[in-house]
Order: C-alpha cells, then structure tokens, then sequence
C-alpha cells in the first residue's frame, strides 16, 4: 500500500511584525520553492496553506520543532493518505 502524505499549515494571525518576518523565513527555509515574498504575504494574512509533502522534509516532528522553536504562530497537521483513506 502506497503511503503519501501533505501538511495542514494553519498560520495564525499575530501583532508581532518580528515574529511574522522570522516565520516567514523559517518556512522560506523549508520551503524553498516557495519564495520569501509570498510566505511573508501569506503570515502577514493569517492563512491556511495545504502542502505537499516536500522530499526535503522527511521527519515531521524535526520540521514542527524548527518552527516551534522561534514560537512561529503556526498549526501544523500532517494528513497521510493511505490506500486512498485520510488518516490525521
């Protein structure tokens, strides 16, 4: 049974402008084919973003802490489909 899976991002609203900008540089950092502008634009929002599993980001719980650790105001699921059923 094939597994694959995406992230649930949700980037919550915050007044903190140096918050925002250290968010927006750590998820620049994961991920890269994203362009800095646009994930600044996207926390400055508040939104929430479906991702696709990238192949850089092989250990969930290694990417949630690299945000945790600036209290990035994130939410973070991790959906894995297998064989077609959603699992969270």
């Amino acid at each position: 049974m094939k597994e694959s899976g995406k992230f649930i991002l949700i980037l919550k609203a915050t007044e903190d402008k140096r918050l925002r900008y250290i968010t927006a540089r750590r998820l620049a950092l994961l991920w890269p084919e994203i362009p800095f502008a646009k994930w600044k634009a996207k926390v400055d929002e508040g939104e929430t973003i479906i991702l696709m599993r990238s192949d850089n980001i092989v250990d969930f719980d290694r990417f949630k802490r690299q945000l945790d650790e600036v209290g990035a105001p994130t939410e973070i699921v991790e959906q894995k489909s297998i064989g077609g059923a959603a699992v969270f």
